[in-house]
């Protein structure tokens, strides 16, 4: 075959996001279509004709997806599912709370957004977000919510509530430290960081006393690397 009428090559299409990024997205292409890392083999056949060929090989969702990050995760007292349609009462009664909102929606409309991304089945099958509904095992009891947000690296953002009736009670640390020992399985995930309002102190007590530091000494932002030797515990005594 000439080199003329054949030309074969393989590329690794980064993010659109990513800047340098050679992957642009097409007219009429919708963004959710972009919205993941791909490998994808482009086979360029007849330079003259300008026939391509493009092969999707993977998505690059190793984390979430083939990892078992979207799993339900067991502790002592509670269940953590991915949430659905069906909790959306719990989920608004939760964000009604005026330091649910102010801490970790940080507005009513973005606290709105929100419940529409934990119930949206759809919107929660994403691999770079997954949201887990805390309930208790004995009878199902709704207590609150945890997220990890995965970027383009090995390091995971987490947010949590608990609802106000279930607080100082331990089940905020112990929805934490379910989410810590459960990345601890899962081999791409190495570091940990939680985003806390500087007002929020129980929150703030919560990481440190699982083993966060304090990051950044103006802004509240807290990291842990994931140790897979010993497993966290979840007791404590003023754990809220």
């Amino acid at each position: 075959m000439s080199e003329t009428n054949s030309n074969i090559c393989c590329l690794l299409v980064a993010p659109e996001s990513q800047p340098g990024s050679i992957f642009q997205p097409s007219k009429g292409c919708t963004p959710s279509f972009h919205s993941r890392r791909r490998y994808v083999l482009a086979w360029q056949v007849g330079a003259a004709t300008r026939v391509r060929f493009c092969c999707v090989l993977a998505c690059f969702d190793f984390m979430f997806k083939t990892a078992g990050m979207t799993k339900d995760i067991f502790t002592d007292r509670l269940r953590l599912r991915k949430s659905e349609q069906k909790d959306r009462i719990f989920l608004k009664s939760l964000f009604s709370d005026e330091q649910v909102v102010h801490y970790v929606a940080g507005s009513e409309n973005r606290a709105e957004t929100l419940i529409e991304e934990m119930c949206n089945k759809s919107a929660n099958k994403r691999a770079d977000k997954i949201y887990w509904l805390a309930e208790r095992k004995l009878d199902e009891v709704h207590i609150g919510y945890i997220s990890a947000l995965r970027y383009n690296t090995p390091r995971v953002e987490i947010s949590f509530a608990v609802s106000p009736d279930f607080r100082r009670c331990g089940y905020g640390r112990e929805i934490v430290c379910g989410l810590i020992n459960h990345l601890a399985s899962i081999p791409q995930a190495e570091e940990i960081i939680a985003l806390i309002n500087s007002g929020n102190t129980a929150s703030q007590k919560i990481v440190e006393s699982l083993g966060f530091r304090r990051c950044h000494p103006l802004l509240s932002v807290y990291e842990k690397q994931i140790s897979r030797n010993t497993a966290s515990s979840s007791t404590s005594a003023d754990a809220d």
